[in-house]
């Protein structure tokens, strides 16, 4: 008996977890993101606070391919806290929140539909009321940051 209540238990946390507003993946941000941009055209700006309106942050950052852990925690002036390794990676890029000094989330989003380090972008850290990205759709349909 003591098995099934805490096999049940179990499976509610886990309805509760996957039923939370917070997106659980960087494919969950990466579809918000999508979503609000517009279906007819090819242009359109997002502001991250409508993609991440339950999320404890106060500023982000975009990690790019072949950037290290150590400088998005830099830039963020954030120590604790999990931040993606890009280093070895080209097919990857991150969002990553800040509040304090700690990184409250990160999410690995892939670059076949959205990217977030388009040409001529240059990482910075963007305040939560700021943080307004701008988006042009290329040749191929691929929706690139400026």
């Amino acid at each position: 008996m003591k098995r099934i209540a805490v096999c049940g238990l179990a499976v509610l946390a886990a309805a509760l977890t996957a039923c939370s507003p917070a997106p659980s993946s960087g494919a969950d941000v990466e579809a918000r993101i999508l979503d609000a941009l517009p279906e007819d055209g090819d242009s359109g700006e997002v502001r991250m606070v409508d993609i991440l309106p339950d999320a404890r942050w106060d500023r982000l950052t975009i990690g790019c391919p072949y950037e290290e852990a150590w400088e998005m925690s830099e830039r963020l002036q954030a120590w604790s806290g999990s931040v993606p390794d890009l280093a070895q990676r080209d097919d990857a890029q991150a969002i990553v929140l800040a509040r304090g000094d700690a990184v409250e989330r990160a999410w690995l989003l892939d670059r076949e539909e959205l990217d977030l380090c388009g040409p001529g972008a240059e990482p910075e850290v963007l305040a939560r009321d700021e943080a307004v990205l701008s988006f042009t759709q290329d040749a191929d349909g691929r929706w690139v940051a400026d």
